[in-house]
């Protein structure tokens, strides 16, 4: 598996906790590496839009079948067998204490995309 970075240089300085935040990005590539196939890879991208920072997460996993999206967020909600399913869930939380959005896009065998929206302040 390999890790793809993408870096605007263009990003401005967000107000936030880098512990929390940090905390968020491990969750993100930690579900993504979980999900890659051996030789797949995993892209993280950062890049300013008009009003937020972007940071997306990216894998190339069997991705996720939309009538489960609606619930990736919820707690104990998990596909995995060793899982708890509160990543995602606390991820969200820590993302909308910080005035931002998590989303996500996913198709069943083409991966899945996790975006985190950050306010510019």
């Amino acid at each position: 598996m390999s890790l793809a970075e993408q870096y605007d240089e263009a990003v401005p300085l967000v107000d936030l906790d880098p512990d929390q935040i940090r905390q968020v990005l491990i969750n993100l590539i930690q579900n993504a590496i979980e999900a890659t196939a051996p030789g797949g890879q995993i892209t993280v991208s950062v890049r300013k839009l008009e009003a937020d920072v972007l940071i997306t997460v990216a894998d190339m996993g069997p991705g996720i079948p939309t009538e489960r999206l609606d619930e990736i967020f919820e707690p104990f909600f998990t596909t995995k067998p060793c899982g708890i399913g509160l990543g995602l869930a606390n991820s969200k939380a820590i993302v909308e204490a910080h005035d931002g959005t998590l989303d996500v896009s996913s198709m069943p065998g083409e991966g899945t995309k996790i975006f985190v929206y950050l306010p510019i302040q």
